[in-house]
């Protein structure tokens, strides 16, 4: 009898079971409709296609992504729904996506479609990061266009091999609907520790112009930075990690120690001149750009008046520091520790410093918190030049000088001009031949360049032709982390990017020497030109 019992109650779940069956549709699971998404295209501007795995793009760009599809049992009529999903939020229903980003996110897409005749889901995702709309590194140009200052931005991004550049030009005033100062005339870059590191200076003779560098939204102005009340006139700035310094026409500075080094800007300029260890107002002071992050701590001056070199300290240890501390520049050896024939930095009478400039090489790897320097010297009609090093203490923040060497320059004399200028590709480390810390000089429409890793002037090439241009040259930069690319602005508003890597070895070869070119009239006339290094930054802590 029991077992009858249970032989009736499988027989009945049997058919329970078989009634539920029927009930989700009664299907031919054989036939069902099977979709398998392999990948994902995207849509270029010109049209083409390219797979993708993940995707980068700047906020307000216009994203356009469809599914690549593998199906399997194809119905001759597919009743299928679609729906995008990116941070949670629907953001396309179609088989393609046309998305335009507005947020700066990072997070992943998912891609889901549904049987609508039977319910399946078929998904799919892809890692989307939506950046700051202009997050890059590229050179942004000062100049002037149909009478009004133009800040431009040449955003760089390296694809397939080649070095291709964005365009946004008067970036500035189509971001916030004005135009700059009038009496603008050059960029400064400056730095804080945050994960947005850098912010953009319009400097100008009456004012400074803060500007977001990943938004190009304007900031913050001097009014109200100073103790004073009132705003110097500007000749020049460096903003560093704690320190700030403003030039005025005289070459005096004004100076302020920041509360915190995680903000562009804290606390203000004192309304005094900023003195020497003998309690002197320093006077005709020229700076001297140089690597100010975080293993550096410290800037060069030279003193135009008392002919010597200032070394002026940013450094906030864990035990103690001498931010804004100066020092007349001396030798780590002591007084006898100049090495013979070097002009001391200390005393530079007779002598005219022409051009000062920093540059890295692989022994700054040892020596984090140092500074390598060029110089060029001129004395009675002959030209020299000069090699030093400014190194920190770790411990107390103490700063020196040691490896100077000097020697003659030759054939300067002969191509230098008045208006000449000179820049040096600051951060070629110069591992090996085709890299160099290049020195370039401007000789009307010719670029000289001069090697300067050539220290014995025994053995010294002295400058090379690299390029004559159809226009004199007005402004130059060589700041690109990598060392591998010149900007260089032309009278007639034409701006070239070189490409430094070999650039020895390619005299006058267009081919191989120019990266990229935006004709004449695109930019105006050209003022000032900034790498924005930006991504490329060295660690600013």
């Amino acid at each position: 009898m029991m077992k009858e019992k249970i032989f009736a109650f499988l027989c009945l779940m049997s058919l329970l079971l078989s009634g539920c069956y029927e009930d989700k549709g009664n299907y031919d699971y054989n036939n069902l409709l099977k979709i398998t998404i392999t990948g994902f295209l995207l849509e270029k501007d010109d049209g083409t296609e390219s797979e993708i795995t993940s995707l980068t793009v700047t906020a307000g760009q216009v994203v356009k992504v469809r599914p690549i599809l593998s199906f399997e049992n194809e119905k001759d009529k597919k009743n299928l729904a679609y729906t995008w999903l990116f941070k949670d939020k629907v953001i396309g229903n179609e088989e393609k996506l046309n998305y335009t980003t507005e947020e700066v996110l990072s997070g992943y897409v998912l891609f889901d479609m549904e049987d609508l005749d039977t319910g399946n889901h078929f998904r799919a995702t892809f890692p989307l990061s939506v950046l700051d709309p202009y997050a890059g590194s590229g050179f942004l140009v000062l100049s002037e266009k149909e009478g009004e200052p133009c800040l431009s931005f040449l955003m760089g991004a390296y694809t397939d091999g080649n070095d291709q550049f964005t365009p946004y030009i008067g970036l500035y005033q189509k971001e916030n609907g004005k135009v700059l100062p009038k009496d603008v005339f050059k960029i400064h870059e400056h730095f804080r520790n945050n994960r947005h590191s850098t912010q953009i200076m319009a400097v100008c003779k009456s004012d400074f112009v803060d500007i977001n560098a990943y938004t190009f939204k304007e900031e913050i102005r001097a009014a109200g930075l100073f103790m004073s009340g009132e705003i110097p006139t500007i000749s020049d700035v460096m903003f560093m990690q704690w320190v700030d310094l403003v030039a005025d026409e005289q070459g005096r500075l004004y100076k302020r120690v920041k509360s915190t080094n995680e903000l562009f800007h804290s606390n203000r300029f004192l309304p005094s001149f900023v003195k020497d260890e003998q309690g002197e107002v320093l006077q005709g002071i020229r700076i001297i750009p140089g690597d100010i992050s975080n293993s550096k701590n410290f800037c060069l001056l030279y003193d135009t008046y008392k002919k010597r070199y200032l070394i002026i300290s940013d450094w906030k240890g864990s035990y103690g520091n001498t931010l804004a501390k100066i020092v007349v520049a001396q030798h780590g050896s002591g007084e006898q520790g100049w090495s013979e024939g070097f002009t001391r930095l200390d005393r530079m009478d007779g002598y005219k410093v022409v051009y000062t400039g920093h540059y890295m090489n692989p022994s700054e790897y040892l020596y984090p918190a140092a500074n390598r320097y060029f110089s060029i010297i001129e004395k009675d009609g002959v030209y020299y030049h000069q090699h030093f090093r400014v190194n920190r203490d770790y411990t107390t923040g103490a700063m020196d000088v040691t490896e100077d060497i000097q020697g003659i320059l030759p054939g300067l004399g002969g191509i230098m001009q008045e208006n000449s200028i000179f820049c040096i590709l600051r951060y070629s480390f110069g591992f090996d031949a085709s890299i160099h810390p290049y020195l370039l000089m401007s000789s009307g429409k010719s670029l000289y360049l001069y090697d300067i890793t050539e220290r014995d002037s025994n053995s010294a090439e002295g400058f090379f032709k690299l390029y004559e241009f159809d226009s004199p040259i007005v402004a130059m930069n060589g700041e690109c982390i990598s060392g591998t690319q010149l900007g260089v602005g032309l009278e007639d508003g034409s701006f070239h990017v070189l490409n430094m890597t070999l650039a020895k070895d390619h005299l006058m070869d267009k081919e191989k020497l120019f990266l990229w070119s935006l004709p004449a009239g695109e930019l105006g006339t050209i003022k000032d030109i900034q790498y924005n290094v930006q991504n490329q930054s060295p660690n600013f802590y």
